[in-house]
């Protein structure tokens, strides 16, 4: 099997990372994050289920890991393993790596939070919630609203030479008719953007009912 160079000494530095941050093995950090066990050298490539070829990933980093190992050996094995993780084949044409809230989605992890120890985790769906604990993050204190809403007053605008660019950049720009067409009529959603509202707001009654 042929490798790519450019992508091993890559794997390498990144499971060492991962393992100094994270550690080795099967233990994993207990601070509240949503980890993995990586197979440094995958099974199906001849790597074995055991403690030395264990590393414990974020779900992000265990992404990462199989993409850099898909272009490493570029085998159908490893592009199939990718496209189970992050769901969708589709999402692969493109070159593309699923951001991080999309990959909470589609795996159903969420956080949960503690308002007494003010403690906050991440956990499966189908997990139970533990004793304290509620759905949601730790709300943003009055203290950062406000420090975040006087960044946002005194940010700095465009200079006058940046203006001017954008100006010159926009000279003779003109919409297609059927841009045009388009901008006059109404917003309208797709049937499938539709059904995905619905479905949305539905969990979202049943969650206050309950």
């Amino acid at each position: 099997m042929s490798m790519n160079i450019r992508y091993v000494s890559r794997y390498i530095k990144f499971v060492e990372y991962c393992g100094d941050l994270n550690g080795f093995g099967r233990k994993k950090p207990d601070d509240g994050q949503y980890y993995e066990c990586h197979h440094i050298v995958p099974v199906s490539l001849g790597g074995e289920n055991k403690v030395d070829n264990l590393v414990v990933m974020t779900y992000r980093q265990h992404v990462l890991a199989h993409w850099m190992l898909a272009k490493l050996t570029d085998s159908g094995s490893m592009w199939r393993a990718l496209s189970m993780m992050v769901g969708q084949s589709e999402d692969l044409e493109s070159g593309a790596i699923l951001s991080t809230r999309k990959y909470l989605r589609r795996h159903r992890i969420r956080w949960v939070y503690n308002e007494s120890t003010d403690k906050q985790k991440q956990i499966r769906s189908d997990e139970n919630l533990s004793e304290g604990f509620r759905y949601g993050r730790r709300p943003v204190s009055k203290s950062t609203r406000d420090k975040l809403g006087k960044a946002w007053k005194t940010r700095p605008g465009h200079s006058e030479e940046t203006r001017a660019k954008i100006a010159r950049a926009n000279i003779g720009q003109k919409h297609s008719e059927e841009t045009r067409a388009k901008m006059r009529g109404p917003r309208t959603f797709s049937d499938s953007h539709k059904a995905a509202l619905k479905a949305s707001w539905a969990r979202r009654k049943a969650k206050k009912d309950q």
